[in-house]
C-alpha cells in the first residue's frame, strides 16, 4: 500500500473482480458472533444494494403503494414538508382497510417547537386513523428531571436520540442509515439495502421495534382537542423507571432469537447471514461494541485482509482506533470533507461542527503516525458539489484484489456518540455469494468515486480561521426592547431618544425620588427603535461590538458573545441543579406575601437568560436586570414582570438602595475596578433579609485532581506539553484587564474566597461560599453513567465557552503589547490542547452568598415556612459541587487549591513600551494572588 501522508494522500481504489472463499479467519470470527447475536437467513437474489438517494426514495414509495397489511418506519425524523410521503401514505390507508402503519420516532427531534415539528405534520393521519396510523417517539433516558427543565431544546438531542433505521412493507424491508427527510431523498449519499420476500427479518425488526413502542409516547389527538397530546406507552408504569424493565426485555428478545436462529441451523440456505446488532448506552446494551471489537480483532490479524469504513460523522470510537493501530491489516477509511459535512454554512457555532470534525480526524492521524501504522491506513475525504454524506458502515475482504465477503451496515455512526448515547440498530452480513459480493464491491467503488486526497482541512483546522462565524448578524439590527437607562455620561444621555422628556433633565430628581413604590417608573425609559440608538452604546474594533459605557469591563456584546453566554448559562444550571444555590433558603425568602412585592435584581445581566428564566419560575416577583449595554431579546413573548435598565454599576447603585429581595451578581469581576465597593453596594440595595449571590469566574486553571494549579505555558512549549497554552491566554487577560483597565480582577479573587461572613451588613449564620469545578472538555467521568453524561456535557459546553473566550480577549491583550501573530499562534496551541483534552483541566466557578441583617449586629429575619415541596426531579446532583458552611473551611480550601502558584511572571513582549517591572509592578504573581 502506498504511504499515507499529510501532503498528497494516496490510496489504491478497487480493484479488479477476484473472488475468495473459504476464508479460515473470517469463518472463525463468524462462529464467535453467533454465540452472542441471532443469525437471520437470506437468499442473495433477494437482495438489492441501491446507490442513490433517489432510489432510496422510489423503493420507499413504491414498496408503500404495495404494502397490504404493515408498513413500519423507523427514523430519526419525518421532514415536515415531505407532503408526497405522507400522501402516498394516506393513499395506502385509505385504499387498503387491513393495512396497519407503524412510525417509531425520536421524541426530542420529532416535536421540535415551531411549524416545522414533525408530530404537527403526522397529525392530520392520526386524526384520520386513530386505530391504524400509530406513532411512537421514544425518549432518550438520560434527559429528565430538573436537567429536562433546563438544558435548551435545540441541544436536548444531545442527551441521546432514537436513531435506528429501517424500513418494514409487509415482507420487505430497506436498511439504511438515511433519514426520512428531502436531502435523504436527494442530494445526501448514504448507504441501502433491500431486503425481498425475507419474513424473518422483518418480524426480527417488528419484534425489536414493539419493545421500544412499549417504552414510548404516543402521538394522540384527543377528540375535539386542537392541540395533540403524548400518552405515555405504559399508564401502570412511571416514564423514569422504565429503563432496567426495557433493558431486561432486549436481552430476552435477543436471547429468544438467537435461540431460535440456533434451532434453525441447517435448515436454510446459510449463501447470506445477517446478524442484528442492538446498541444503546443509556440503556446498558453494548452488543455492537462487542460484536465489532470480537470481530475487528480476528479479521484483523491477517495482513492481506483489507477493510473499508466510512463514517459521514467521523470520530471513530476510541475502542475501534485501538484496533485500527494494533491491526497487520490495511485500513482504507473514507470521512466526510467540511463541505459534505451536514451543518457546512450553518449560522452561529453549528457553523463550526466542520471543522471541528476535521481537527478529530487529524488527532487521529497523528496517532495513527505515533503507532508506526502510516503504511497501512490510509484517509480519504468525500465530497460532491452541493452534497452532503451520511454514509457509514464497514465492508471486509479478503485480499486487496476482492469484494467484500462481510459489511457492518445499519444506523450506527461508529463513534462514541453511538456507542453511549443514541439507540442504534445495526447489522453484520456475511455472504459467499460471488453476486452480492459484486453488489458491495461495486458500492464500495461508487463512494469511493467522489473521495479525494486532501490536505487543507487537516494542515489548516487549527488556524483561527476554522472557527470563524458564519453568516454574523450585525447585532444593531437585533430586536431590542425598551430598557431604562442609568450612570450615563453626559453625551449619552444628552443624544439618546428617550419616551418622554430627557433623561439628562430629569435623572437627578428621579434617583433621589426612586423608593420601592416608582421601581418601575417609565421615566427615561429607551426605545431601540433603530440602528442609531443602539449604536450610542456599543463600538467597534477589530470585528467586534463593546460597550461604550465601561473600559474596565473586556469582553464583547455581540452575537458570538450571546451565543456563548447562552452556553455558559446551560452549563452553570446543569452543574449548579438549579438557577441559585441553597434553593430552600432562596425559595423560602422569595416565597408570596399577601400585600408585598417580592424584588429581584440581577447585576450585569448578558442576555437576560437568568433573569427571564427567573421571571418564570417566580411569576409573581418583579424582576430588575441591568447591563452595560442593550440586551438581545426580542420583545415577542417577554413576561410582563421583566424589564432591563442599563447601568454601570462602577459608578454605584443608590437608586436601588433597600428595594430587593434578591440580588445575583454573575460573571461580572473583571469589569469591575473596586469589587468589595461593588459587593458592599449590592448589599445596601437588599430588604432585611434579602439575599445576595454573587458568582464569578477563577482566572487559574486546575488540573485534573482540582487541588494543583495548572501551570501556564512558556515560550518553549508546543501542544503536548503538560503546561496549558489556555491557561497562559487567561493569564495574559487577566494582566491587560488589571494594567489597562483597571479591573480589580485579583481582589475579586480574594473577595469570593472569604466570602461574606466578615461583611457588617450580612448574617454570617446565613453565608456559605461554593466552588462549581467543570471540565474543560467531555473528558471528565465517575461511576454513575447519568453523572458521567452531565460532566461530558458540561464539560463539551464549557470548552466551546472558553475558546469563545480565549478569541474575545484578543483586544485586552493586544493592549500590553502582545503582536497579532504571537496570539494567532497561543490561539492554535490552545485550541489543540482542548481539543484532545490534554491536559485535563478543570474551571473553577466560586459562588459566595448570604442574607442581611434584620439591623444592626442583629440576625437575619427568620425565614417563614416554606411552599409546598417543589419536585426539581435531580436524580444524580452533579458530583462536583462543593458548598463550605464557616469561613475557616473556605479558606482551608483555598489554601490547598493554591498550590503550585509559586511560578515567575512571564515577560512582557518586547515591543511593550514600558519596561516588564513596570508594567507588571501592580499584577501580583500567581502565588501572591
Amino acid at each position: 500500500m502506498p504511504q499515507h501522508c499529510l501532503a498528497g494522500r494516496l490510496v489504491v481504489l478497487l480493484r479488479p473482480r477476484h473472488f475468495v472463499r473459504g476464508n479460515a479467519t473470517f469463518s472463525n470470527a463468524l462462529t464467535k458472533i453467533r454465540h452472542t447475536q441471532p443469525s437471520i437467513k437470506a437468499n442473495s437474489r433477494h437482495i438489492e444494494v441501491l446507490n442513490t438517494p433517489q432510489q432510496f426514495y422510489a423503493s420507499l414509495l413504491d414498496r408503500i403503494k404495495r404494502a397490504r397489511e404493515r408498513i413500519l418506519l423507523s427514523s430519526l425524523y419525518v421532514g415536515h414538508d415531505e407532503h408526497e410521503l405522507l400522501h402516498t401514505l394516506e393513499d395506502a390507508l385509505r385504499t387498503k382497510p387491513n393495512l396497519q402503519v407503524h412510525l417509531q420516532l425520536d421524541y426530542f427531534r420529532s416535536t421540535r417547537p415551531g411549524p416545522d415539528s414533525t408530530v404537527l405534520a403526522l397529525l392530520p393521519l392520526v386524526k384520520s386513523y386513530p386505530d391504524r396510523f400509530n406513532v411512537h417517539l421514544y425518549r432518550s433516558p438520560t434527559l429528565k428531571g430538573l436537567l429536562a427543565k433546563v438544558v435548551p431544546r435545540r441541544f436536548d438531542e444531545g442527551w441521546g436520540t432514537w436513531h435506528a433505521k429501517c424500513y418494514c412493507f409487509d415482507d420487505d424491508v430497506i436498511l439504511s442509515g438515511a433519514n426520512l427527510n428531502r436531502s435523504y431523498f436527494v442530494d445526501r449519499q448514504d448507504r441501502y439495502l433491500v431486503f425481498s420476500h425475507n419474513k424473518s427479518l422483518v418480524e426480527y425488526c417488528f419484534g425489536f421495534l414493539k419493545i421500544f413502542s412499549g417504552s414510548s409516547f404516543k402521538l394522540e389527538l384527543p377528540q375535539g382537542s386542537g392541540q395533540y397530546s403524548l400518552r405515555w406507552a405504559n399508564p401502570h408504569e412511571p416514564y423514569s423507571s422504565y429503563v432496567p424493565r426495557i433493558s431486561q426485555e432486549i436481552k430476552e428478545y435477543q436471547k429468544l432469537q438467537r435461540t431460535a436462529s440456533l434451532d434453525a441451523e441447517g435448515q436454510t440456505s446459510t449463501e447470506v447471514e445477517i446478524l442484528p446488532m442492538i446498541q444503546s448506552g443509556p440503556l446498558g446494551i453494548r452488543e455492537e461494541e462487542t460484536t465489532l471489537m470480537g470481530l475487528l480483532s480476528s479479521v484483523n490479524l491477517d495482513p492481506e485482509t483489507v477493510i473499508d469504513l466510512t463514517s459521514g460523522y467521523f470520530a471513530l470510537y476510541l475502542p475501534y482506533q485501538m484496533q485500527v493501530f494494533a491491526s497487520q491489516c490495511h485500513w482504507q477509511i473514507l470521512a466526510a470533507s467540511p463541505k459534505a459535512n451536514g451543518f457546512y454554512g450553518s449560522k452561529g457555532i453549528s457553523g463550526r461542527i466542520p471543522d471541528g470534525y476535521t481537527i478529530l480526524e487529524k488527532m487521529f492521524w497523528e496517532r495513527v503516525k505515533e503507532a508506526g501504522k502510516e503504511a497501512q491506513v490510509n484517509i480519504r475525504e468525500w465530497e460532491r458539489i452541493d452534497w452532503t454524506y451520511h454514509a457509514k458502515g464497514i465492508w471486509i475482504r479478503p485480499s486487496q484484489d476482492s469484494d467484500p465477503t462481510i459489511t457492518v451496515f445499519g444506523s450506527t455512526n461508529l463513534n462514541s456518540r453511538s456507542a453511549n448515547l443514541d439507540t442504534e440498530l445495526s447489522f453484520v452480513l456475511h455472504t459467499e455469494s460471488e453476486q452480492l459480493r459484486a453488489k458491495l464491491g461495486e458500492e464500495t467503488r461508487r463512494i469511493w468515486a467522489h473521495s479525494s486526497t486532501t490536505d487543507q482541512g487537516l494542515v489548516s483546522a487549527h488556524d483561527e480561521a476554522a472557527f470563524r462565524q458564519y453568516d454574523r448578524h450585525d447585532e444593531d439590527k437585533r430586536a431590542k426592547i425598551d430598557q431604562v437607562a442609568w450612570n450615563l455620561t453626559p453625551s449619552q444621555a444628552a443624544t439618546t431618544v428617550y419616551d418622554a422628556r430627557s433623561m439628562a433633565a430629569s435623572e437627578a430628581q428621579y434617583v433621589v425620588k426612586r423608593t420601592e413604590d416608582d421601581a418601575r417608573s417609565k421615566v427615561s425609559k429607551i426605545t431601540y427603535s433603530s440602528e442609531l440608538d443602539a449604536a450610542k452604546f456599543v463600538k467597534q474594533i477589530g470585528g467586534r461590538a463593546f460597550n461604550t459605557l465601561s473600559e474596565t469591563y473586556f469582553l464583547p456584546t455581540d452575537d458570538d458573545e450571546w451565543t456563548r453566554l447562552n452556553k455558559q448559562h446551560v452549563a452553570l444550571l446543569v452543574g449548579l441543579g438549579g438557577l441559585y444555590p441553597d434553593r430552600e433558603m432562596i425559595r423560602a425568602v422569595l416565597a408570596p406575601v399577601p400585600g408585598e412585592t417580592k424584588r429581584i435584581l440581577d447585576v450585569g445581566c448578558g442576555t437576560g437568560v437568568w433573569a427571564l428564566d427567573m421571571a418564570r419560575e417566580f411569576t409573581h416577583a418583579d424582576i430588575t436586570a441591568v447591563d452595560l449595554a442593550p440586551v438581545p431579546i426580542d420583545p415577542d413573548g417577554l413576561p410582563s414582570n421583566i424589564h432591563f435598565e442599563i447601568d454601570d454599576v462602577n459608578l454605584g447603585l443608590d437608586h436601588f438602595k433597600g428595594i430587593f429581595d434578591l440580588v445575583h451578581v454573575r460573571l461580572v469581576g473583571s469589569g469591575l475596578k473596586n469589587f468589595r465597593q461593588t459587593m458592599q453596594n449590592v448589599e445596601d440595595c437588599l430588604k432585611p433579609g434579602g439575599v445576595a449571590i454573587f458568582v464569578d469566574g477563577d482566572y487559574d486553571m486546575y488540573a485534573e485532581d482540582q487541588r494543583v494549579y495548572m501551570p501556564f505555558a512558556l515560550e518553549e512549549d508546543d501542544t503536548t506539553s503538560e503546561r496549558s497554552w489556555f491557561q497562559r491566554i487567561v493569564y495574559e487577560m487577566r494582566r491587560g484587564a488589571v494594567s489597562s483597565g483597571k479591573s480589580d480582577i485579583y481582589g475579586m479573587a480574594k473577595a469570593m474566597d472569604e466570602g461574606l461572613w466578615d461583611h457588617s451588613k450580612m448574617d454570617p449564620e446565613t453565608c456559605k461560599t461554593g466552588s462549581l469545578y467543570l471540565p474543560i472538555g467531555p473528558w471528565a467521568e465517575v461511576s454513575d453513567p447519568i453523572a458521567s453524561q452531565q460532566l461530558k456535557y458540561v464539560g463539551a459546553l464549557i470548552r466551546q465557552d472558553l475558546m469563545s473566550v480565549q478569541r474575545a480577549g484578543h483586544a485586552v491583550m493586544k493592549r500590553i503589547g502582545w503582536p497579532p501573530e504571537t496570539l494567532n499562534e497561543w490561539l492554535r496551541k490552545a485550541d489543540e490542547q482542548m481539543m484532545q483534552t490534554k491536559p485535563k483541566i478543570w474551571f473553577r466557578i466560586p459562588y459566595a452568598w448570604g442574607r442581611r441583617r434584620a439591623g444592626e449586629n442583629q440576625p437575619a429575619p427568620p425565614l417563614p415556612p416554606l411552599p409546598d415541596a417543589q419536585e426539581d426531579g435531580v436524580e444524580v446532583p452533579y458530583p462536583h459541587f462543593y458548598v463550605y458552611r464557616t469561613k475557616e473551611e473556605a479558606l482551608a480550601e483555598t489554601k490547598m487549591r493554591n498550590r503550585g502558584k509559586d511560578l515567575p511572571i512571564p515577560p512582557l513582549p518586547s515591543s511593550t513600551s514600558a519596561p516588564a517591572s513596570a508594567a507588571t509592578a501592580a499584577v501580583p504573581t500567581p502565588k501572591q494572588s
